[in-house]
C-alpha cells in the first residue's frame, strides 16, 4: 500500500513542478502525507493552498459568468416582451 502511495505522490509532485496540478490533486498529495503521518514542506504546504484557492477562484468566475449570462438573457427576454405588448396596445 505505501508504495502505491509513493507512487501517486510522486506523479502529483511532478505534476506541480510541471504546473498542472489540480486543486484535488493538491487536496490528495495532503490527504496521503497525512495518512502516512509525513510533515509536508511550509512551502509547499503554501503552493497546495495556492492551487486549491486559484480553483476554486475559477470556479467562481465560471458560476459568476453563467449567471450573468442568464441574467442578460432574462433582461433581453422581458426588453422584448416589453415591446411586445407595446405594440400590441399600440394595435400594431
Amino acid at each position: 500500500i505505501f508504495k502505491r502511495d509513493a507512487d501517486e505522490v510522486k506523479q502529483l509532485q511532478l505534476a506541480a513542478k510541471q504546473g498542472r496540478l489540480s486543486a484535488n490533486g493538491a487536496r490528495r498529495v495532503i490527504k496521503l502525507y497525512n495518512k502516512h503521518q509525513e510533515p509536508l514542506a511550509p512551502k509547499f504546504v503554501s503552493y497546495l493552498k495556492f492551487v486549491i484557492a486559484s480553483w476554486h477562484n475559477k470556479a467562481a468566475s465560471a458560476v459568476k459568468a453563467s449567471v450573468n449570462k442568464v441574467r442578460d438573457t432574462a433582461t433581453m427576454l422581458a426588453e422584448y416582451m416589453n415591446t411586445i405588448s407595446e405594440k400590441e396596445s399600440q394595435g400594431l
